[in-house]
C-alpha cells in the first residue's frame, strides 16, 4: 500500500492470493490500530500508511 496507495482490496487479494473478504478484514484491523487510513473518496482516494501504533489502538485490536 505504500508502493501503490491507490490499490484496491480486490487487487490486493489477487496479489496476495487470498479472498477479498480477508483483505477487507485485515484493512479493518489496521484502521482500528491507527496504522491505515483511507483519504478521499472510495474510488478516487488513497491509503495513508502510518508507522506508529498508539497504545489505545493496541487495546482496540486485542478486543477484536
Amino acid at each position: 500500500m505504500r508502493e501503490n496507495p491507490k490499490i484496491s482490496a480486490a487487487d490486493l487479494a489477487k496479489m496476495l492470493g487470498i479472498a477479498e473478504r480477508n483483505v477487507k478484514n485485515h484493512i479493518k484491523t489496521l484502521k482500528l490500530a491507527g496504522l491505515l487510513e483511507r483519504v478521499g473518496l472510495p474510488k478516487g482516494g488513497y491509503w495513508d500508511v502510518s508507522d506508529k501504533l498508539k497504545a489505545s489502538d493496541k487495546q482496540a485490536i486485542n478486543k477484536r
